[in-house]
């Protein structure tokens, strides 16, 4: 079974922020137990969204991010992403 990994709240709220910069307000939670995908719930304005994390630190869910978007393009019911991105490499290396 993955390893969760510690989360910081205002850490998610402030990724959440670089995602929507106009929002007004912002607020996250779990959204999932976090037994084999990590999940939290952004609340932003009067919208939410869903925040899924990696299960281990440098995992890249860009690709997961890609299948989805290609499923929904042929017709697939799947969430729409609104952003993905590639974890950043740790300094030095």
């Amino acid at each position: 079974m993955p390893q969760q990994f510690p989360v910081d709240i205002p850490v998610l709220v402030r990724l959440v922020r670089r995602v929507f910069p106009e929002a007004r307000f912002v607020s996250v939670e779990a959204a999932s137990g976090g037994r084999l995908v990590v999940v939290y719930r952004a609340r932003v304005d009067n919208a939410t969204f869903y925040l899924r994390l990696a299960e281990a630190p440098g995992d890249d869910l860009t690709t997961d991010a890609e299948i989805l978007g290609r499923l929904r393009n042929l017709g697939v019911s799947v969430p729409v992403v609104v952003a993905a991105e590639a974890p950043r490499p740790a300094p030095g290396h």
